[in-house]
């Protein structure tokens, strides 16, 4: 489906664009109360109310969270990465790497650096 499919309202029946007019002003008031809402709770947490009519402590847990985030606390970072699947790195594996250099040869080199610089090396 592309551009050329769309029809403006203009060229549209009357009830046509009616339709969908009322549709998108529904969709818009449905909008603005999240909005207004939101707000609402953002207010209260930045107030440090610890109820809000109509909202759960969880809520409010989770908005201070990401204020938290926001402000560049990386471990609430990762514990909002983790509730929305997006967490980066499950676990660090170790990894061991062995010298394998012979007891000789780091003997020698140990000897070679403390005739350069006259120093004690322990």
């Amino acid at each position: 489906m592309g551009k050329e499919n769309l029809i403006p309202l203009n060229q549209r029946t009357p009830e046509e664009a009616l339709k969908i007019q009322r549709a998108g002003g529904i969709a818009r008031g449905k909008q603005e109360t999240a909005e207004k809402e939101f707000r609402q709770i953002l207010k209260a947490v930045l107030k440090d109310k610890s109820e809000v009519e109509g909202v759960d402590k969880k809520t409010l847990v989770n908005i201070r969270l990401i204020d938290k985030a926001l402000k560049g606390d990386t471990k609430a970072y990762e514990i909002l990465a983790a509730m929305i699947g997006e967490k980066p790195i499950d676990e660090v594996k170790n990894t061991v790497v062995y010298d394998t250099t012979p007891v000789e040869e780091l003997i020698n080199s140990i000897e070679e650096l403390k005739n350069e610089d006259n120093t004690e090396v322990s």
